[in-house]
């Protein structure tokens, strides 16, 4: 029997998963708001922290490791939001391929 990946207490976080909606801002131009989807729960690991330059700045990058159960609704273009915290996705991967979890790397956004 396959050791799981993490076990269900430790996906003690609560996440809301959202996905971008275009609307049109009135002078011909589309803004972008997030529409909530779905709430889910993952075990969150900080990864790495540390700068790295913005286009006029330089800014803390901090990117975290989450374990949730498999969703197929999770990609590059949506995100995650716990509170006042976002979190893009950068990468999603089912680590033993069985569609049980998932792992998902994330870069927290500086406010």
């Amino acid at each position: 029997m396959q050791t799981p990946i993490t076990t269900p207490g430790r996906m003690r976080h609560r996440l809301t998963l959202e996905a971008p909606v275009a609307t049109a801002d009135g002078a011909g131009g589309r803004d972008t708001e997030w529409q909530a989807v779905a709430t889910l729960r993952a075990e969150i690991r900080p990864v790495a922290a540390g700068p790295r330059d913005a286009a006029d700045h330089r800014e803390i990058a901090v990117t975290h490791r989450l374990t949730m159960r498999h969703r197929s609704d999770i990609d590059g273009t949506r995100r995650l939001r716990m509170g006042a915290r976002v979190f893009t996705v950068l990468a999603v991967l089912d680590p033993d391929e069985t569609r049980r979890f998932l792992v998902v790397d994330v870069e927290e956004a500086n406010p």
